[in-house]
């Protein structure tokens, strides 16, 4: 089985050079363009975002992101273009005990492949039924359409299922991905008359489906999911992540809202680090997985009474996990309002959180003032408050404390507070991390540091701390007068793997070493220039140097020289 640090590192590729290996791609704007491999055509319809990371053909319909190409222009499995891709960028995959010949792999694999089946079937019948599609159009521009590869389910208890007979689709695999229900002894499909949103994953696999009525139907409900399944958990999908992956990573941020269509319009305005809970309750699960990746969460919740009570309840999670967390409120003139309907352009969007945007807790403060008032309240909300600010870094504290104490005074119960709750931690989560049994107590002396679980600790005057949550794996210095530079594999405390090219620039002084490192995502380097000395020292002494080959020289017999 691939391990999922490889998967990730080939889903950070720019999908124009994974594509561009077998088409032939010329810049467009910000995207590429080449003939569709997938259908004959003379004039290019093949687009490929580097951004979003997918590619898209106008031409036949076909979309996805690099392993999902690599699928279909193999005709191949996941595995196998996983590998494939690999092979092309020199990365190297250490299997993990294979299960392709396990019934349960093979299980697992044909719940998938029907549901990509499935989520074509919805998307042509999106395209033969009027109103349907009038309606996907009036919300929604065509490329985003396309991109979620939302679709329509029929109305009728049995046309998905006649449909899935014709291509020979067992019946007792569409009853366990959920897409036929059985009742009484008879069996009908699932959805019916109903707008579809297919959930995939990161890995770009359809994992289950949100089905909306249309046209509104008061007798049911206005939106359900499928139900669990071996490969669909309600609590572990985050809506659109797939397409929001790359920019998370990038960017080491994301916004987080509630509804399908919510993602949907954010995406649409350009903010595509954006992911949903499909309508439901934030899940630790869910939390995990947005840490892997960005250090802090946006909620854009609705307005509503009941939105506000997920915001705060999101938001509690997301501090208690250690991330810092922000809100924006949305004015709710006129009526209830949720990110989809309030938001129009990225320039609005850009304008109204630059006014509105609150850190989570002050917010929270904010809208419990009138508490403040009630010793008793004023106490509890001090207590909650006070709870939540130590999950976050050490050095974050006092700037709340500040902000807090002008809002509710005095300032000097929320330090008491905040120190009280640090003290009363349970001691073993306080004290400083042993040095590992693995550790060369001469390296340790030589170079003041050393690497346990992909993450450095150095020796300072408190012991033994943990300020860099990665390790780097040398790979070449590429001597050269003007443009040295040096190669590297860098894995964070998640496993998450990618190789860096590091110029002389960049090793210069700490704040260009930071900057460098930390815009790749989930990447922090909390240290010094004396550490930065530190690690800088082995590095060099680790890694080999070469040349840069400058001239290639071909010789008739079909040998190359340098």
């Amino acid at each position: 089985m691939i391990p999922q640090n490889v998967i990730d590192e080939i889903l950070s590729l720019d999908i124009a050079e994974v594509i561009g290996r077998y088409v032939k791609l010329t810049q467009k704007g910000i995207n590429h363009q080449g003939l569709c491999p997938f259908h004959l055509e003379k004039t290019p319809s093949l687009s490929v975002s580097s951004a979003k990371n997918i590619f898209k053909c106008f031409g036949c319909g076909k979309s996805g992101n690099a392993i999902g190409f690599m699928m279909e222009f193999k005709k191949t499995d996941f595995v196998s273009a996983v590998k494939a891709i690999a092979g092309d960028h020199g990365i190297s995959i250490v299997e993990e005990k294979s299960n392709e010949n396990d019934e349960k792999y093979k299980h697992r694999e044909a719940l998938y492949s029907v549901n990509s089946l499935a989520a074509g079937f919805f998307k042509e019948n999106l395209m033969k039924y009027e109103k349907a599609l009038a309606y996907v159009k009036s919300r929604w521009e065509p490329e985003v359409i396309s991109d979620f590869l939302i679709g329509f389910a029929p109305e009728g208890w049995d046309k998905l299922r006649k449909w899935a007979k014709t291509q020979g689709i067992r019946e007792d695999i569409l009853l366990q991905t959920g897409l036929l229900s059985e009742s009484k002894g008879k069996v009908f499909d699932c959805f019916r008359a109903r707008i579809i949103f297919p959930i995939i994953n990161r890995t770009g696999r359809v994992v289950g489906f949100t089905a909306r009525s249309f046209p509104d139907n008061p007798d049911s409900p206005k939106y359900f999911n499928t139900r669990e399944t071996e490969i669909y958990a309600k609590g572990k999908s985050l809506y659109g992540y797939h397409s929001a992956y790359r920019a998370i990573r990038e960017k080491s941020s994301v916004y987080l809202v509630e509804g399908n269509a919510d993602v949907i319009r954010l995406h649409q305005i350009g903010k595509l680090n954006t992911v949903g809970t499909s309508g439901k309750s934030l899940s630790s699960e869910q939390v995990e997985e947005l840490k892997k990746y960005a250090a802090s969460v946006t909620i854009i919740g609705d307005s509503d009474k009941a939105g506000q009570v997920a915001v705060i309840r999101s938001g509690k999670m997301i501090v208690e996990a250690g991330m810092f967390c922000n809100v924006v409120p949305l004015h709710a003139d006129g009526g209830k309002q949720d990110p989809d309907s309030f938001f129009t352009d990225c320039n609005q969007f850009d304008e109204y959180a630059k006014e509105n945007l609150q850190d989570y807790i002050i917010w929270k403060a904010m809208i419990n003032l009138n508490k403040s008032k009630s010793p008793d309240l004023k106490t509890k909300l001090i207590d909650d408050l006070s709870g939540q600010i130590t999950h976050l870094p050490e050095n974050s504290h006092q700037v709340y404390v500040e902000q807090l104490g002008k809002l509710i005074k005095p300032k000097k119960a929320w330090q008491d507070r905040i120190r009280l709750t640090m003290d009363d931690e349970p001691k073993e989560e306080k004290k400083e991390v042993g040095t590992p049994t693995h550790v060369s107590l001469s390296d340790w002396e030589k170079y003041g540091f050393y690497a346990h679980e992909n993450q450095c600790y150095f020796r300072t005057k408190n012991g033994s701390l943990r300020v860099c949550s990665f390790v780097m794996e040398p790979l070449f210095h590429i001597a050269s007068v003007m443009n040295a530079k040096r190669l590297y594999k860098i894995t964070n405390e998640f496993g998450f793997s990618q190789v860096i090219e590091l110029q002389q620039s960049d090793m210069i002084s700490l704040s260009s070493f930071k900057l460098r490192i930390e815009s790749l995502g989930n990447f922090l380097f909390d240290a010094t220039e004396t550490e930065l000395s530190k690690l800088k020292r082995i590095l060099r002494e680790k890694t080999e140097s070469c040349f840069e080959i400058v001239q290639l020289v071909w010789q008739k017999n079909g040998l190359f020289f340098s």
